[in-house]
């Protein structure tokens, strides 16, 4: 009978298979050791399965690993290779695992993990668990590979303790690359990897070992059971970075006591260093993240973080907000807004952002008019992270107002002062948008209402920069311009100024006297 559907040719697959067994002699019981004899020297009569049923099982799973198999694809149980090569693989796997597996591990005595030599010689020496040679080292491989799949299946489908008593009972049938490879990526890893490492201190290949090295070949499981040593001993970090990702940076930072530790760090380094480091590291954003975090907490390791911050290139996985706050923690301003820059574009959280521009631009402001920092790039650079913000966020437009920030400065700075006052009218008239400035002035024109000269004069000035920039600049609503500059005018009519007796002075006030009748009467010239 042909069957129609998968499910039926995996029945029916499973069903030859138990034929198989019985015709082998499988009565269904597990096979055990018989006699003292027996459990002291360890029966290596039954260590390995019955070679036909090990084949069948074998070849159904690689048929479930492969998508496409050549037309000589060996029949299983009389179904042509046509057939099977369209059954689902999920089921043929599924087959393996929960019915297969669990009666064929019944069908031979597991070697003790001292005996791994017999399983796992060195380059496939004949250990005379076969009369047939040749069909002993077939019959090996076909079963370590069953053993092997059978543990990737249950570390992520079964417990902890079912796991590690699995290692300990097939520990010498494992393919233990293969082992820590699949348990690298499982939640259990830290607990099933050592279970794997003292497999491998019984396997001959770790034993012949030198350097943790074979033929020329680093080995992954030597460098395993000497990490501890390795990092003790201080040694070159390259060597587990070529392990990338086989070994993981957590089993290093486990070995080195921390990730505060100087050797983990070292490592970290290297393994994310653009030119000798690992590519797949640098787009891992957890391992970046920690690289970040560990440089900001020292002076050396500053310019790392920075490294990171100024990429360009996508070289590395960031995690801007988590750069956003590092840069803050140490006080670097200019990296600040350039993770603001970047981050501008991405739908975020932008409050947070603000907050960050928003204390820069209050600091930086403040130590301009305290002469403590006579540049203004960084406050140049907040206002454009400022634009860039609202460019991608329109909804902030209102809310985030610059005005806002300006109003805030003054009323923080001393108003009594002549000197400051005039100097924040310069750097606000000269730096802030025009717009912001005025709405600003509309604000604070009250607290103006003084017969001081200088201050008088300030606003004249202030008020003729941002005429210039509101002309020039288009996307401004100039009519809107005027009426707060002619609000401003009314306010203050009553101002009477003396002349100065200074000729350079006079001749700024008179000009800005000048400006302010031509605005008020709108005969105003600006060449743009």
């Amino acid at each position: 009978v042909i069957p129609h559907n998968d499910d039926e040719i995996v029945e029916n697959l499973f069903s030859s298979y138990l034929q198989m067994l019985e015709a082998e002699g499988f009565d269904g019981s597990e096979k055990k050791h018989e006699g003292i004899f027996s459990i002291v020297f360890h029966d290596r009569a039954n260590a390995l399965p019955a070679v036909e049923s090990t084949s069948v099982l074998s070849n159904i799973l690689r048929l479930s690993r492969t998508q496409d198999i050549a037309n000589d694809f060996p029949e299983i149980f009389n179904f042509a290779s046509d057939l099977l090569i369209n059954v689902s693989k999920d089921k043929l796997r599924e087959m393996l695992f929960l019915k297969a597996l669990p009666i064929w591990f019944k069908t031979f005595i597991p070697l003790p993990l001292s005996e791994r030599k017999l399983i796992w010689p060195l380059d496939t020496v004949v250990t005379n668990l076969l009369e047939d040679s040749v069909a002993e080292v077939i019959l090996r491989e076909q079963c370590c590979d069953l053993i092997t799949f059978y543990l990737e299946q249950i570390i992520e489908l079964s417990s902890s303790e079912e796991v590690i008593d699995f290692i300990a009972k097939y520990g010498s049938y494992l393919n233990l690359n293969s082992s820590i490879s699949v348990s690298m990526g499982s939640l259990k890893a830290k607990l099933v990897i050592p279970k794997l490492v003292e497999v491998a201190k019984h396997d001959p290949l770790c034993q012949s070992a030198v350097d943790y090295k074979y033929k020329g070949e680093i080995l992954l499981l030597s460098v395993l059971m000497n990490l501890d040593e390795i990092v003790r001993k201080d040694e070159d970090t390259s060597i587990l970075v070529r392990l990338y990702p086989d070994l993981q940076p957590w089993q290093v930072e486990i070995a080195a006591g921390g990730k505060e530790s100087p050797y983990y760090y070292k490592y970290i380094c290297l393994l994310l260093d653009i030119k000798n480091g690992n590519y797949a590291a640098r787009m891992n954003s957890d391992i970046v993240a920690t690289y970040c975090i560990l440089s900001s907490k020292t002076s050396s390791g500053i310019s790392n973080l920075e490294k990171v911050i100024l990429d360009e290139n996508g070289m590395y996985a960031r995690d801007l907000l988590l750069l956003m706050e590092l840069s803050v923690a140490v006080k670097r301003d200019d990296l600040v807004i350039t993770v603001c820059e970047k981050v501008a574009p991405e739908q975020v959280e932008v409050g947070p952002i603000f907050d960050n521009l928003r204390k820069i631009l209050r600091r930086r402001f403040m130590q301009k008019l305290n002469g403590k920092n006579g540049s203004v790039d960084i406050i140049r650079r907040v206002l454009s992270c400022w634009k860039l913000l609202q460019s991608y966020h329109n909804t902030l437009k209102n809310c985030e107002s610059l005005s806002n920030e300006l109003f805030y400065i003054f009323q923080h700075l001393d108003s009594n002062n002549e000197v400051t006052v005039k100097q924040f009218l310069d750097v606000a008239s000269n730096e802030f948008p025009p717009q912001s400035f005025i709405d600003c002035l509309g604000r604070i024109d009250l607290i103006l209402l003084s017969t001081e000269k200088s201050i008088i004069e300030g606003v004249l000035k202030a008020l003729q920069t941002v005429t210039k920039q509101a002309v020039v600049d288009d996307r401004l609503n100039f009519s809107h311009f005027l009426m707060k500059v002619q609000r401003f005018r009314h306010r203050n009519r009553s101002i009477t100024v003396e002349i100065p007796e200074d000729k350079e002075v006079r001749k700024n006030l008179c000009r800005g006297s000048d400006i302010w009748n031509s605005i008020g009467d709108g005969t105003i010239h600006i060449n743009k």
